[in-house]
């Protein structure tokens, strides 16, 4: 498991350590984040020589879930208000 896990190319490998849980309906529970700035957390966990761009792409579950759900809401509570 070991070497799987050394052979991984290093986006992978931050989305493994970067898990979530799943609640008996399989929706996954994603915490509030308390960083100082959007990945925070990942900049500090990434192995020695992670690019910024692999970074961007271990986020981009996070960047999903935004425009999903927290900025369609936006755009719509903008269009009713208007």
């Amino acid at each position: 498991e070991f070497m799987m896990a050394a052979s991984m190319p290093k986006s992978q490998l931050l989305r493994k350590l970067d898990t979530t849980n799943r609640s008996s309906s399989t929706m996954v529970d994603v915490e509030s984040s308390k960083e100082a700035f959007f990945g925070e957390l990942a900049r500090t966990k990434a192995p020695e020589g992670t690019t910024d761009f692999s970074l961007c792409e271990a986020q981009y579950l996070s960047m999903e879930l935004y425009e999903g759900r927290i900025a369609s809401m936006q755009r719509f509570v903008a269009m009713t208000v208007m």
